[in-house]
């Protein structure tokens, strides 16, 4: 739109005021009550201001200063220049309150030992430099650069450029022990440290004291009594089950583990025996099958038949040990016995009836390594008897075999 107001800078006669001609400097100043916008175009040059103002309103408002800055065409452009539209700082928040900018300028000043310094755009901030070895110590009103002090005299205290050193004039002594049960207190200055009487001792040296077990034999440790002091003692087995061997700082334990000795051996076929083979040893006249033998301590025979003991099957001890040794004999007729026969000494099992049946007999006996068990049959007072030795290879049965295994090593 068109302003209507009057021009309120001074006027004068403008010679050169005529059609085609612009007017001279200065640049007209319109004062109205609103803000213009790209309307306001006519009757108007860049340059021009615009002033919003209200001189009627009371309290006046602050005023606003426009100027005229590009005529396009049927479109004018204002720029505000009062206030200030630009994105400059308008306030600095702190801890503790906010600055808000007075005449588009905000101050920044150092207190107490801080100094601020402006240069360009740039706000340098710095503490001000005490002497050496100074600290900023508070109190009062503000903090200040102080020396660190001992008042009395006990630590000195050397300062020096960004540096302090303090020593101590003296050397402090503990006031009290305190231990797992009760504390000590020095007395005249001396407090006494001993070790126990049977296991620890003590040694003071200048400024030392060490503690250390008193030495016990190989293999001891500290064993401990209910109600008595603990000492010095050697671990033991009483029944010999753990074999403990003492060495210098050491202790080993091992189990007399028993070995693994077991056997099995059976006759696999029948065998008719002779009148005149009074006396049947296994192995002597048919060789024993072995099932098994861990350890292979069996001899099985030879086969080589007629009476004595050459050529009969036999278990050999290994080591000394407890065992368990066992036969069984099935024959076909009666005045015969099972016997074993181990180190010498004859084991019975008589058989008190007629027919054909299992006859066995077991012993538990102690053997020396080297020591012999061998097992057959023999008849009542040398009588000749036609006589069957009944074998199988276990489908279904064994009926002819001898067997062992060691209970305990001794």
């Amino acid at each position: 739109m068109a302003p209507n107001t009057d021009n309120r800078r001074l006027k004068g006669t403008n010679v050169l005021g005529y059609m085609g001609v612009n007017p001279s400097t200065p640049s007209n100043l319109y004062t109205y009550t609103y803000e213009p916008t790209s309307d306001d175009y006519t009757s108007v040059s860049i340059g021009d201001f615009w002033l919003v103002i209200d001189p009627t309103a009371n309290p006046a408002p602050s005023p606003i200063l426009f100027m005229l800055g590009d005529l396009d065409g049927m479109s004018a452009t204002w720029v505000q220049l009062y206030p200030a539209t630009g994105t400059g700082i308008l306030e600095i928040v702190t801890n503790m309150g906010t600055a808000i900018q007075a005449a588009q300028t905000i101050f920044i000043l150092g207190t107490a030992q801080i100094t601020t310094t402006g240069s360009g755009n740039t706000v340098s901030m710095a503490l001000d430099n005490g002497t050496n070895g100074q600290f900023l110590i508070g109190g009062g009103t503000s903090p200040n650069w102080s020396l660190v002090t001992s008042l009395g005299n006990t630590v000195t205290i050397t300062p020096g450029a960004n540096s302090l050193n303090l020593e101590t004039n003296f050397s402090p002594v503990a006031g009290t022990f305190a231990g797992n049960t009760g504390t000590a207190m020095p007395v005249s200055g001396a407090v006494n440290i001993y070790g126990d009487a049977n296991i620890l001792t003590t040694t003071g040296s200048g400024n030392t004291v060490t503690l250390q077990y008193k030495q016990g034999t190989n293999g001891q440790i500290p064993i401990a009594a209910t109600g008595g002091p603990t000492k010095y003692g050697s671990i033991t087995s009483l029944d010999n089950s753990i074999t403990v061997t003492n060495g210098p700082n050491s202790i080993n334990l091992s189990t007399a583990a028993n070995p693994q000795i077991a056997f099995f051996y059976y006759q696999a076929t029948n065998f008719a025996k002779p009148p005149a083979q009074v006396t049947y040893y296994l192995g002597k006249s048919v060789i024993l099958t072995k099932l098994f033998d861990v350890g292979n301590n069996v001899y099985p025979g030879n086969g080589s038949g007629g009476n004595g003991r050459s050529g009969e099957a036999y278990f050999t001890a290994p080591i000394n040990g407890i065992y368990m040794i066992g036969a069984c004999i099935t024959y076909s007729a009666n005045s015969a016995s099972t016997f074993l026969r181990i180190s010498g000494e004859d084991f019975f099992l008589r058989v008190p009836s007629v027919g054909t049946d299992p006859w066995w007999n077991c012993v538990t006996v102690e053997m020396s390594a080297g020591d012999i068990a061998t097992c057959g049959y023999g008849e009542y007072g040398g009588y000749p008897f036609n006589q069957t030795i009944d074998g199988a290879s276990g489908s279904p049965y064994y009926y002819t075999y001898f067997w062992g295994f060691i209970l305990n090593k001794i």
